[in-house]
């Protein structure tokens, strides 16, 4: 409710607690799929978006986990500590913070500078049954660190990926180059994990059948209680990590170590595992030596409820409770409460709770819910016709894609003609002007030396001047008008000329403003009458 906006008051609480405590004392005297425990768990199920499925799922890893032991016969590496062994990744993010206290001033705020290298960074760890660490594998984010990693065993394997996490390619590269060479030469060999699909491919199964190498996946949502790594060695190896990271700081408060120095703080906090820790690990997941009895059933949800939802004429309703069929509120529970009056329970109403036998969830395709041994020829069929399928699926969709990016190709040929056409017109254009510039001034002058030609006592200079002729008085331009001060200005647009005296003020004012700016335009009055009387 806090992190919603609307923290819990007092009578929220203590209508919480009341409530509890009646569904604990009259637990004992109805039946558990139908009394109040039962539907407290039913609405705690919906609200998580959970639903029966969950104790199927927990009925079915408990049958699968009665099978683990028998998988451990059947190979007969019953108690043979150093054939049993168990992988998996654990993360850095950056983000970890060290769970010792310290030391800071009483009213003072507390802060600790970030130390520990940005991006995931995951660490693939594998055991054994007698405290023995395998070659661990390092995965970092984007790429390998530049500098060289030292202080690490040559025998650890590093890779990159994107994301920073496991996939089907790196684990093969794992499973070949580190834990075939390093698992012993006894066989078989088994290897627990869990059933996430980057331990499962073609290449690894392969492998793991032609080495005599079994691969067992734990079954689903049991991982907590039966995966050594999990148990009781990944919790203390972050811990000293954390210590390591969080002692840098005493020579240096601004030291911090990047990626190329990881593997080596991992190594030693994976040197400080004490065997016998390790050992505990496979004996309290009843791994090794083999015994059902040590798994902690505790932490395995009990089915409460029943798998259908059925209405009965008989059946009693309880102030506060659901309607199996519509889920609507028989009676407004906050009333019931004492929290709001009862002038407003029918405005006050909560929405109603979709019944639970008819919650709909949608399962991922990929899930496994039940223990398997991986590393079969069942299997390795199976991942042979699901790789057909999804090549054949491929080969359909391939011709749709390569018509699509033949069109994409052919839209994009056809903008850059039609860019390229309009390039060659504006050229073209261009040009056009330019000749026809090129052709008046041409004529002007032929006209010039033909009355030059034909009066030889007629001064140049005074023809030229003569052809200038004023908009406003109509005079002529003479010679002498330079060495007299007159000056000229042309219209840009009409080509019209004019004598400076012959402009207002504010015209002669815009044409000194054109022509200050570089190859400036000038147009007059009659062609932009809208510019002077901004």
């Amino acid at each position: 409710m806090a992190n919603q906006g609307v923290p819990a008051s007092r009578p929220i609480v203590k209508a919480k607690v009341i409530e509890i405590l009646n569904e604990s004392g009259s637990a004992k005297r109805v039946n558990m799929n139908t009394g109040p425990t039962s539907k407290w768990f039913k609405s705690f199920l919906n609200r998580y978006g959970l639903s029966n499925r969950t104790a199927e799922s927990m009925n079915a890893a408990r049958a699968s986990m009665s099978t683990e032991a028998m998988m451990v016969d059947k190979y007969d590496i019953r108690n043979k500590s150093e054939q049993i062994f168990n992988c998996d990744e654990t993360g850095w993010t950056g983000k970890e913070k060290s769970t010792s206290k310290v030391i800071a001033p009483k009213n003072g705020h507390v802060f600790k500078t970030k130390i520990v290298p940005s991006g995931h960074i995951t660490a693939h760890v594998c055991v054994s049954g007698n405290g023995r660490f395998l070659p661990s594998l390092v995965i970092f984010q984007d790429c390998v660190p530049h500098r060289k990693i030292e202080d690490v065993p040559e025998s650890w394997w590093f890779a990159a990926c994107d994301s920073g996490f496991m996939d089907t390619d790196i684990f093969h590269q794992w499973f070949v180059k580190c834990f075939i060479p390093h698992c012993g030469k006894a066989r078989p060999v088994l290897l627990t994990m869990d059933n996430h699909g980057s331990h499962v491919s073609i290449n690894t199964v392969k492998a793991a059948i032609e080495n005599d190498v079994v691969l067992m996946g734990f079954p689903g949502q049991t991982t907590h209680i039966l995966q050594p790594l999990d148990v009781k060695v990944f919790g203390p190896l972050k811990s000293r990590f954390a210590t390591v990271c969080s002692h840098i700081g005493y020579s240096c408060s601004g030291v911090t170590f990047g990626k190329s120095k990881f593997p080596a703080v991992l190594r030693d906090a994976i040197d400080q595992a004490i065997p016998a820790s390790v050992q505990r690990a496979f004996e309290v997941t009843g791994l090794c030596p083999v015994n059902r009895e040590a798994i902690d059933k505790s932490q395995l949800i009990e089915p409460m409820f029943a798998t259908t939802c059925e209405t009965s004429e008989t059946q009693t309703i309880v102030a506060g409770e659901t309607c199996p069929t519509c889920g609507n509120y028989t009676t407004n529970p906050l009333v019931t409460k004492g929290l709001i009056p009862e002038r407003l329970a029918k405005i006050l109403v909560p929405p109603p709770v979709k019944p639970l036998g008819d919650m709909q969830i949608k399962r991922s395709k990929n899930k496994v819910e039940c223990g398997r041994v991986i590393s079969t020829e069942e299997l390795l069929d199976k991942l042979v016709e699901r790789e057909k399928q999804e090549e054949d699926m491929k080969a359909a969709v391939a011709p749709r894609k390569k018509e699509a990016d033949e069109k994409g190709e052919a839209k994009l040929k056809d903008a850059e003609l039609k860019k390229v056409q309009r390039e060659v017109k504006k050229v073209a254009r261009d040009d056009k002007i330019k000749r026809a510039d090129e052709e008046k001034a041409t004529r002007k002058r032929q006209r010039e030396e033909k009355m030059v030609s034909g009066n030889r006592n007629i001064n140049l200079a005074a023809v030229r001047a003569a052809s200038y002729v004023c908009c406003v008085c109509g005079e002529c331009g003479r010679a002498s008008d330079e060495q007299n001060g007159i000056e000229w200005f042309g219209c840009n647009g009409c080509e019209r000329w004019y004598h400076d005296h012959c402009l207002s003020k504010s015209e002669l004012l815009y044409v000194i403003n054109s022509l200050r700016v570089e190859q400036g335009d000038w147009y007059c009055k009659q062609c932009r009458p809208w510019v002077y009387e901004e």
